[in-house]
C-alpha cells in the first residue's frame, strides 16, 4: 500500500506551517474563511500554525498524521473521535458569530460513535501515488486501534474528485446538507455526510 521512498508518521511542532497550508487546502477555502483577518499580526496560515503547535485542542499536531517524501511533509490526515467534531467554546471566544453561522451544518451532522476524519490532503504535485490512500488507511488504524469501527466524514458535493476516492475507499453517503451562503465565502451549494466501517 506505501509508496517507495513515503514515510509516514505522527505530525510534530516543526510539521506546523506546511500543515497550516495542507489544511487550508484540503478545506476548500473554509480554514481561510475562518481564520482571515483574526488577528492583525498574523497570517491565516500562521494563525492556524498556532493551533497545530499546540498540545491540546482539535487542530492540535496530536490528532495528524503526515506522509514526508524526503522530509517534507507532502501530505496530512487530521481526525479525532467525532465526539468532538462540534463548535467549542474556544471557537465561540474565538470566530466571528457570522462565520460560525457557516459551520452549523456541520456541527448537526455526525455519525454516531465514529471516528471523523477533518481534512486529508496531499500537494498537488504528489497526488495520484497512493499516498491519500496510504493516509486514509492509517486514519481507519488508528480509528481501529481507539475503539471505533466506524469512520466519518464530510466532502463537498460538487467535489466529484474527494467523493470517488471516498466511494472507492469503501465509504457510502449518509445525509446532505446545504452551507449557508456568506459573502466572504465563495464557496455554497452543500456537504454530504459520509462514512465506512472498519474492518483491520
Amino acid at each position: 500500500m506505501d509508496i517507495p521512498n513515503v514515510t509516514y508518521r505522527v505530525a510534530e511542532p516543526s510539521d506546523a506551517p506546511e500543515i497550516a497550508r495542507l489544511l487550508g487546502m484540503a478545506s476548500g477555502g473554509l480554514i481561510d474563511f475562518l481564520f482571515r483577518s483574526l488577528n492583525s499580526e498574523l497570517t491565516m496560515e500562521e494563525s492556524v500554525a498556532s493551533l497545530v503547535r499546540a498540545e491540546t485542542g482539535l487542530l492540535s499536531y496530536r490528532n495528524i498524521e503526515v506522509a514526508c517524501w524526503r522530509d517534507r511533509v507532502v501530505g496530512v490526515a487530521h481526525a479525532y473521535a467525532g465526539i468532538h467534531h462540534r463548535i467549542t467554546e474556544e471557537m465561540k471566544r474565538t470566530l466571528p458569530e457570522n462565520r460560525l453561522q457557516v459551520l452549523e451544518g456541520f456541527d448537526r451532522n455526525l455519525v454516531q460513535n465514529s471516528w471523523f476524519l477533518n481534512a486529508l490532503g496531499v500537494r498537488s504535485e504528489y497526488r495520484n501515488q497512493g499516498i491519500g490512500t496510504s493516509l486514509l488507511w492509517r486514519t481507519k488504524q488508528k480509528a481501529w486501534q481507539s475503539g471505533f469501527a466506524t469512520l466519518s466524514l464530510i466532502a463537498g458535493s460538487d467535489n466529484r474528485t474527494a467523493l470517488h476516492f471516498y466511494h472507492k475507499n469503501g465509504c457510502r453517503e449518509v445525509a446532505q446538507f446545504s452551507i449557508p451562503q456568506h459573502p466572504e465565502f465563495s464557496r455554497s451549494g452543500s456537504c454530504v455526510l459520509m462514512s465506512c466501517q472498519i474492518s483491520i
